[in-house]
């Protein structure tokens, strides 16, 4: 599974709450791990800082997991006057 939420997540001050996040995963014996992450830096088009849980039944696969690198090439709006 994916979960994503508000960077804030990860503050200092939110950190009972995501342990709370973390251990309920848990409990529905899931193993997971949390990442913070621009989605700028995977093509989408804005910059938007989130906190994503990536979780799996199976261990050996949460262990194995690894991101994806960043793209090289970022795509990037442009707003043009139009006459």
């Amino acid at each position: 599974f994916i979960f994503e939420n508000v960077k804030g997540l990860v503050d200092p001050r939110n950190q009972k709450a995501l342990n709370y996040i973390l251990d309920r995963i848990k409990e529905a014996g899931y193993f997971a791990n949390y990442y913070v992450l621009n989605s700028f830096d995977y093509g989408v088009p804005q910059n938007r800082i989130r906190i994503y849980i990536i979780g799996f039944k199976n261990k050996e696969f949460a262990v194995k997991f690894k991101l994806p690198k960043p793209l090289d090439q970022k795509i990037k709006l442009e707003v043009t006057k139009q006459l």
